[in-house]
């Protein structure tokens, strides 16, 4: 799906097409004979998935700008202190550019944004390699002033005020709720659990129920007086790789029902 110009392809090996916005489907979808997803076809950010025992959930994939204070003190380094406005959804100045590609061993949805290259990754294999999604993002905001971007996952999961990493604490301050994530994050409730396994050591926050936010990469101008005498200017591109796996926790008997119905 092209939303910008569209650009010439060729290929020998691979067949290639092009579908202009007014046709695209109402979703993009993936499938294997665990799971299945829906993407938007605007953004191609991840909409719904539904498993192999009929469990649907609802699983948005957004991203988020956190500015800083216009005032006192500011994020650096080491301090996360947030404009009073909070996050701001994300949205690039050029429509993205969306690639579905499907073949025998998986299928992918890539959205190339401005700031963000964010790829949505199914095998169609058994195991746990099968059952989850593979995310990966690639970020790049050197061309940004005191800002930090984060990924948001917003679920239907009734998970209440409670979740899972490696610290856990609630109502304080919003940079006291963000904790270190060294390798996994999960919400969950009496039908399903949604574990989000990072490849790498992140910040990650629960803010309102059924949501996760994952800090992706931080450029703050200033420095934070707590000892590193710099902002945080040196940034690069920036990957990050997660899986995503979506359980039912409803009960053998009862999904069997639901299965037969």
């Amino acid at each position: 799906l092209h939303h910008s110009k569209t650009q010439a392809v060729q290929a020998q090996h691979f067949q290639v097409s092009h579908l202009d916005a007014e046709a695209a489907p109402a979703h993009l979808s993936l499938s294997n004979k665990h799971l299945q997803t829906w993407s938007s076809p605007e953004t191609g950010l991840l909409q719904k998935v539904r498993l192999q025992s009929g469990l649907v959930r609802q699983l948005q994939v957004q991203f988020l700008w956190y500015g800083t204070r216009a005032s006192q003190e500011k994020s650096g380094a080491y301090l996360f202190l947030p404009s009073q406005e909070g996050a701001q959804l994300y949205s690039s100045p050029e429509p993205p550019l969306v690639r579905v590609s499907r073949g025998p061993v998986f299928s992918d949805i890539t959205t190339r944004f401005q700031h963000v290259t964010h790829r949505v990754r199914l095998y169609h294999l058994d195991g746990p390699a099968g059952r989850s999604l593979e995310i990966s993002n690639l970020v790049d905001i050197r061309s940004e002033v005191n800002n930090e971007l984060a990924m948001r996952l917003l679920t239907d999961v009734a998970n209440g005020n409670r979740f899972y990493t490696d610290l856990n604490g609630f109502q304080l301050p919003l940079q006291a709720n963000v904790y270190p994530m060294t390798s996994a994050a999960l919400l969950q409730d009496s039908a399903s659990r949604l574990t989000l396994l990072s490849a790498q050591s992140q910040g990650v926050a629960s803010l309102k129920p059924g949501e996760l936010e994952v800090m992706l990469d931080r450029r703050l101008q200033q420095d934070d007086n707590r000892g590193l005498g710099q902002g945080v200017t040196d940034n690069k591109l920036t990957a990050s790789l997660y899986r995503l796996l979506v359980e039912d926790r409803r009960g053998g008997a009862q999904v069997r029902r639901r299965t037969a119905a």
